[in-house]
């Protein structure tokens, strides 16, 4: 099959950036003609540029940097990349299937001919950080666009609107990134927690579940990293990782205890490198949970934007050592049953039915 996987301008290392493309390489190790699209100008549809004009004015050098990007020099891209200077239909080769990675893209894409094959969307999240509501529902509900979803979460909001996904596919760790032969458990727990500007992160909710942890257990060691300047309310002594490489992110992973996910947008790549570390995950969940976790045995899990239950939950692994190894070991175990193999062979029998379907019509 020939097929095309078209993207954001914006080429920082990001965890939905690096799904599309970990898929973009397995499917072409599968035999696939596979091309990654990212057009150079962004043109919005929506009401997008207001929704996101206060982080370009954050982080204006930050984006700009990542529009002008000529290639990906963070991740190991194995297919043809294309900088085209827009997401119009003339710039896109043809192909048997494309599929956009978020949703300004796929409102684009429902657009082109049929040259350019059937037509996908990878939901990877809710994705109004950046396009106002109404426009993400049209989107999701467009039926000219196949959705599959990463997550049971996307997967039931998208039911709850009356829209059936073609499949759920699970994301996973490559284990040649992210491992540990010898897990070491600390008589200082250290902690580890990300730091990022889109408030669906729920940083503020981590904060302050750790300061009710530092405050009633002082002897903690709190580490946070990211791709974003230190914030003003880290708590004091928090030792802080700039945009660390991935040998540096699975060293953190590997020396830390704890780590802690307060995202209200489900479980991301994050988690799922910790427990591939052996890193025993404190996260929030969502009704049904997300497919990835099973509470109590994977991780323990709080219900997003309750700090005080986050801080419980850790108080629960630091005064159980116990509780600590076993959460760290099953986490471990449940995350080497995930594959990216295996979930591109998934997309690629998806892709195969949907052809299928295409030319009995």
């Amino acid at each position: 099959m020939r097929i095309n996987f078209i993207f954001l301008p914006f080429l920082g290392r990001t965890g939905g950036l690096k799904v599309i493309l970990e898929y973009a390489n397995h499917l072409q190790l599968l035999g696939h003609q596979v091309k990654f699209i990212s057009p150079r100008r962004y043109l919005l549809r929506s009401k997008g540029k207001e929704l996101i004009r206060p982080y370009l004015r954050l982080f204006k050098d930050k984006f700009l940097k990542c529009v002008k990007r000529k290639r990906i020099d963070w991740f190991p891209v194995q297919v043809e990349f294309l900088r085209v200077p827009t997401p119009e239909a003339k710039y896109i080769p043809n192909a048997d299937i494309s599929i956009a990675g978020d949703s300004e893209i796929a409102d684009w894409l429902v657009n082109y001919p049929p040259t350019k094959g059937v037509k996908f969307y990878l939901v990877q999240g809710y994705e109004t950080w950046y396009r106002d509501k109404k426009a993400v529902d049209q989107t999701l509900r467009d039926e000219r666009i196949k959705k599959i979803t990463i997550s049971k979460r996307m997967e039931n909001i998208l039911r709850e609107m009356g829209v059936k996904p073609e499949a759920t596919i699970l994301n996973a760790v490559d284990p040649k990134e992210f491992y540990n032969p010898l897990k070491i458990y600390h008589s200082t727990p250290t902690i580890l927690m990300l730091n990022h500007y889109l408030k669906i992160k729920g940083v503020e909710d981590g904060l302050k579940a750790l300061k009710i942890v530092k405050d009633n257990y002082s002897a903690i060691k709190i580490r946070m990293f990211g791709l974003y300047p230190k914030r003003k309310d880290f708590l004091i002594g928090t030792e802080y990782f700039y945009n660390p490489p991935t040998n540096r992110m699975r060293e953190l992973y590997c020396t830390s205890d704890i780590f802690l996910s307060p995202s209200w947008g489900g479980v991301g790549l994050p988690v799922l490198e910790a427990m591939a570390c052996k890193t025993a995950v404190v996260t929030t969940t969502v009704e049904n949970g997300d497919g990835y976790i099973r509470p109590e045995k994977d991780a323990l899990v709080a219900p997003i934007k309750r700090p005080y239950i986050l801080a419980k939950q850790i108080f629960r692994l630091i005064k159980d050592r116990q509780k600590l190894m076993e959460i760290s070991l099953t986490g471990y175990k449940r995350v080497k049953n995930l594959s990216w193999t295996k979930s591109a062979k998934e997309m690629e029998k998806v892709f195969i039915k949907a052809i299928s379907q295409t030319l009995l019509k």
